[in-house]
């Protein structure tokens, strides 16, 4: 629906109008409502599109979910929204770090985030200084992102729309933000993990989808939705991209158990490991037979060297070769 990114009343209407005439004859069995902007379509319009169908919300803040009335036909999936995972992560993988620059946007739904941002962050105002870039216009941001100080990281929260009302994908405008920025750039969701960030403890959309496509199923499968309570996705994952971490100077001998790290290029040793074993192994038994040979040809020489010896002493002495094999007993007698 793209309804966070594009805000004036008239896509709602247009929406609207599509949404009849599409689905007035081919009504679905169940819809699945991603973020608030969606649900707040359906609670809206909902009894006059797609009366009494089952929907699934998926993708909101369990507090968010909470603020708003719902009919008996909405369940959903919840997240559970934390940034300061993710810098905690960052002072992990930065311990200099002294300020984090919250990057965040105009739209209603980044105006949103901001209070569950601030609300979170408030607890940990003695830990990093906390500046707010919030609804800037996207020229404006960009000129102060490129120019802040040291032991500074920034956390991408949200940004829909700038202040100058023009809107943006998440992973554009991150990928605008961290190519300019002057320092790394930390997020909280893994779907805008390959654009330039860092990384983060992020909110795992994969647990989210599978969860909320259970919910989904047992609707189909014949449950009300009014007798399944809302579910909270907590799962998270600690993801970074190596290519991040290369440009940042950041080791990775600073990553934390568990993370996974994206984009690595693999050492020589860990693409090519049986290969070198094995022609380690080869060169080794190569080796060994060679020895073998040489000690082999040496001994073969020394025994044709004393050959010759006694066959020159015996040719002197004109003793006959049985002699020169008598023990020192046979001598004496």
């Amino acid at each position: 629906m793209d309804m966070t990114r594009i805000g004036p009343t008239n896509y709602e209407q247009v929406l609207r109008d599509f949404y009849r005439s599409k689905y007035s004859s081919n009504r679905p069995d169940v819809i699945v409502a991603v973020r608030g902007r969606t649900l707040d379509f359906l609670l809206k319009h909902g009894n006059e599109l797609f009366a009494e169908i089952p929907v699934v919300s998926a993708a909101m803040d369990l507090r968010q979910v909470n603020a708003r009335k719902l009919p008996a036909n909405v369940t959903g999936s919840s997240l559970q929204v934390k940034y300061w995972p993710t810098l905690a992560l960052a002072k992990a993988l930065q311990p200099e770090t002294e300020q984090v620059v919250i990057v965040l946007g105009a739209s209603a739904n980044d105006r949103a985030l901001e209070e569950l941002v601030r609300d979170e962050l408030r607890e940990h105002k003695h830990e990093l200084k906390v500046t707010y870039l919030t609804g800037l216009p996207i020229d404006d941001l960009l000129e102060r992102v490129s120019n802040l100080p040291p032991r500074t990281v920034i956390l991408f929260a949200s940004l829909a729309q700038d202040g100058a009302g023009r809107s943006f994908l998440p992973n554009d405008a991150l990928a605008l933000i961290s190519r300019a920025a002057n320092a790394p750039t930390y997020i909280n969701s893994e779907d805008v993990l390959d654009c330039g960030a860092v990384g983060g403890d992020l909110i795992s959309f994969a647990a989210l989808g599978k969860n909320t496509a259970k919910l989904a199923l047992r609707i189909l499968q014949g449950e009300s939705p009014a007798s399944i309570p809302f579910t909270q996705s907590s799962e998270r994952v600690k993801m970074l991209d190596a290519r991040q971490l290369q440009r940042w100077g950041i080791p990775l001998a600073r990553v934390l158990s568990g993370s996974i790290v994206l984009n690595r290029v693999p050492t020589m040793w860990e693409a090519y490991r049986w290969r070198i074993v094995g022609g380690v192994s080869l060169i080794v038994l190569q080796s060994v037979l060679i020895a073998m040979l040489l000690l082999h040809r040496k001994r073969r020489r020394m025994a044709e060297r004393h050959r010759g010896r006694l066959q020159y002493w015996r040719n002197e002495t004109g003793w006959p070769a049985t002699s020169m094999t008598r023990s020192p007993r046979d001598s004496q007698a």
